[in-house]
């Protein structure tokens, strides 16, 4: 799975790429590397690396959220953080866990900051 792996590192690097524009081009592409990436790991064959592809792209999608000013897309990082909690939990990913629960948190309060 050397390819998933390529290319869930690109989908990472698209995404701090995209920090340095006021576009959304590169977290559009971020966003759809991570689903491609999603389809190649299978949750109970490869559970940490599905589920820190589901983190990633929740990282993209609450990026994309925030520059949008999408509703539709901070739903779909919540979700998407959800489900890679489900599998990094605190035990299994001491290291990543907290990081991980900070985005979920950042991704829910700019959902609710722009629910009516």
């Amino acid at each position: 799975m050397l390819w998933a792996h390529a290319t869930a590192q690109l989908g990472a690097t698209l995404l701090a790429l995209a920090e340095y524009e006021s576009g959304t081009t590169r977290l559009e592409e971020a966003v759809e590397t991570s689903r491609v990436v999603l389809n190649k790991w299978n949750r109970v064959r490869e559970p940490i690396d599905w589920g820190k592809a589901q983190a990633n792209l929740g990282n993209a999608l609450r990026a994309l959220g925030e520059r949008e000013n999408s509703i539709e897309r901070l739903e779909e990082a919540v979700a998407a953080y959800r489900a890679a909690l489900e599998e990094l939990d605190r035990q299994r990913a001491p290291h990543g866990w907290d990081i991980l629960e900070t985005g979920f948190a950042k991704a829910l309060k700019a959902l609710e900051e722009r629910k009516p």
